[in-house]
């Protein structure tokens, strides 16, 4: 960008790994994992501070519970918590495992590597997310109608005002939510996930 306008084009791979080097905190940061939470929970019985128990997605669909979107908008459930994933990994020897891969000179330096040891299948074509028709409809066939675009964009506000506050993100920096939902087989809107975007 100049004075005279600006240019759109390909970020080099380069330019890409600096920009997340620039991102990339300097020292190393481990979440609080609360492990002393031993039960399934029903999502109405937890809420946003209790990430640290159920992760950062049940906390938020369970806050999304009380944003009053409407009826049936948000799915009631239970939440797993942190605790049965550390009994399976340490059950199952894979902590060991991931030890090992991180040592590994080859999986810190090579992509391929990489991939091989996690069995990653790679997306092919291009690396961009795709925005697509659903695979329940025909190409270019939308399942959403204009009636659940219209009740989507006030939900859609109402979440990312609501999570701008309980996050503490002042209004003058940027904050998005990228937010999942799907239409049911009754032609209900249900949001299933939020979380905060990272830029």
């Amino acid at each position: 960008m100049n004075a005279d306008g600006f240019e759109i084009r390909e970020a080099t791979l380069a330019e890409v790994e600096a920009h997340h080097d620039a991102l990339r905190p300097a020292d190393p940061q481990l979440p609080t994992r609360n492990l002393a939470v031993t039960a399934f929970l029903a999502l109405d019985t937890i809420g946003f501070g209790d990430s640290d128990a159920f992760g950062v997605n049940a906390a938020n669909l369970a806050t999304l519970r009380t944003f009053n979107l409407g009826a049936d908008a948000v799915p009631d459930g239970y939440a797993l918590p942190f605790y049965f994933y550390d009994e399976f990994i340490k059950f199952n020897g894979f902590y060991d495992d991931l030890t090992a891969m991180l040592a590994d000179v080859d999986f810190q330096s090579s992509v391929q590597t990489r991939e091989e040891m996690l069995n990653i299948t790679a997306p092919t074509g291009t690396p961009y997310l795709l925005v697509r028709s659903s695979n329940q409809v025909a190409e270019g066939v939308l399942i959403m109608t204009p009636a659940h675009l219209d009740q989507l964009e006030p939900m859609l506000t109402t979440i990312h005002n609501e999570c701008r506050k309980r996050y503490g993100v002042p209004a003058q920096e940027e904050f998005a939510m990228e937010v999942e939902f799907k239409i049911t087989r009754q032609g209900t809107l249900v949001i299933k996930q939020a979380r905060p975007w990272l830029y």
